[in-house]
Parts: C-alpha cells; sequence; structure tokens
C-alpha cells in the first residue's frame, strides 16, 4: 500500500482519469522515473477497458486527464472499477485487474470477430488444431514447477494463437494428465499489438483463474499481465519475462 508521502508525489506527478465524477490517478508514462512499472500501471487501465471503450486507444499518453465514460461500462465493470478505490479515495490498479476477470471475458469472447474462445476446451482443439503443431517443452517450469507444451500457430493461419499447457509432471511426459491450458490470442480491429488471455481448468471448462507453484490460484487476466508486457511495444503480448 502506498505511503502517505510517495503518494502525494505520485498525485503530484500521474495524470487523472475521470469516471465521472471520481478521479483516478495513473502515472504517466515516463521510462527515465524512478517507478520503473509506471507506464504498465497506465496501460494496464487502457488495456483493460478498451474492450468496452475503444476510444480509450486512441489517448495521447501526455494528457493531465481524459474522462471514463462509465456508463457505457457494462455493469460488472462498473462494479470493479469502483470497488477499486482505496478508503482514501486512490485508485488500486491492481485490485482492478484482479477484479475485471468475467466482465473481461464477456467482452473479448464478443470481439474476436474470425471465432470466439469456445466454453470448452475440446472445441478449442477442434477449431484450431493446436495439437498438430510441434511444440516447445518446458521440463519444469519455475512458476508453474510442474511440465509446460507451449505451441504457437504456424504462419498463414487466420488467427495468432499461443498456447501453453501445464502437465501433471515434472520430468517432460506429455502424456499426463492436463492440470491447465492457457490462451494468448492476438486482437483485431486495429489492436495489433495487444493479445488477449485465456485459461481452461483441469475439467476443460472456460475459467477466470490461473494456477502456479503449489497449485496456487490467482486471476486472470491480471496475474497473465504480470509477465507478458512488454515496455517496448507498450503492449500484452506472447513474450515473457525471464521466469519460466
Amino acid at each position: 500500500m502506498l505511503t502517505t508521502s510517495l503518494l502525494a508525489t505520485l498525485l503530484r506527478t500521474f495524470p487523472a482519469f475521470t469516471c465521472d465524477p471520481v478521479r483516478v490517478p495513473l502515472p504517466v508514462p515516463n521510462f527515465e522515473h524512478e517507478y520503473e512499472r509506471d507506464a504498465e500501471r497506465r496501460d494496464s487501465l487502457i488495456y483493460l477497458l478498451s474492450p468496452f471503450l475503444p476510444e480509450l486507444r486512441a489517448i495521447d499518453p501526455t494528457v493531465a486527464s481524459v474522462t471514463i465514460p462509465c456508463a457505457e461500462l457494462p455493469a460488472d465493470a462498473y462494479v470493479a472499477l469502483i470497488n477499486s478505490f482505496t478508503p482514501e479515495g486512490t485508485f488500486d490498479y491492481i485490485q482492478f485487474r484482479n477484479a475485471i476477470g468475467n466482465a473481461y471475458l464477456d467482452a473479448r469472447a464478443t470481439q474476436h470477430a474470425d471465432w470466439t474462445p469456445p466454453a470448452r476446451l475440446e472445441d478449442f482443439v477442434r477449431q484450431t488444431g493446436y495439437r498438430g503443431w510441434t511444440p516447445e517443452v518446458v521440463t519444469r517450469s519455475r512458476i508453474k514447477d510442474l511440465t509446460r507444451a507451449i505451441y504457437h500457430s504456424p504462419t498463414g493461419k487466420s488467427f495468432a494463437v499461443s498456447v501453453a499447457e501445464t502437465h501433471e509432471s515434472v520430468n517432460g511426459d506429455l502424456n499426463t494428465a492436463i492440470r491447465e491450458t492457457e490462451i494468448l490470442l492476438k486482437r483485431e480491429n486495429g489492436e495489433a499489438k495487444d493479445w488477449d488471455f485465456f485459461v481452461y481448468d483441469a475439467t476443460g471448462k472456460l475459467a477466470t483463474q490461473s494456477h502456479f507453484r503449489n497449485n496456487t490460484p490467482l486471476p486472470s487476466p491480471g496475474v497473465c499481465m504480470n509477465c507478458h508486457y512488454s515496455v517496448g511495444d507498450r503492449a500484452y503480448v506472447p513474450i515473457t519475462r525471464p521466469r519460466d
């Protein structure tokens, strides 16, 4: 949690988003700033709200403030946003990204024009045919503590997708049960740099949680965003930080 002195510094430095009538302080993207994730905080809010409000993608990153038209948000996204204010009235973007799961999932699923991620994994497998692609095998993932098989769509497909299966193995055996399947699907409609996150659980059902070491469940897409932010692209992409 921010200290009073740090908060005062941030409020002097950061622009504000206004969610009529509430102000949401966000950092100015300045890569020379002391706080290295300032740009990521700002970009994460735009990334999560742009499925509902595409005009946010056109925001000038140097502006002091912008109004979020909350009346245009679906009820669950609006509740997630409003509930992400601290008792002191400041905006907690981590709380927001962790609370937005179902609303984000619904919005992204309806905005992929070619096809939408189906409710069941077996239908996703059938639609993409990804298990026919050659996977990269991570024998024992540091963040999952299990074997992962990672598939990337070949050139020439009508869609761009990356798939990571977590297997109940620690020695690279892909003939074991799958704990979960994580999907990155490239956004459409002019949002070429960003990719969307989807997770299927052990039963093959579309879910809003992903599991990590010791089988700890964490909210998706929030936890996925930790490792998939590209500072250079200012976007969420399949490349990851060196943690796996």
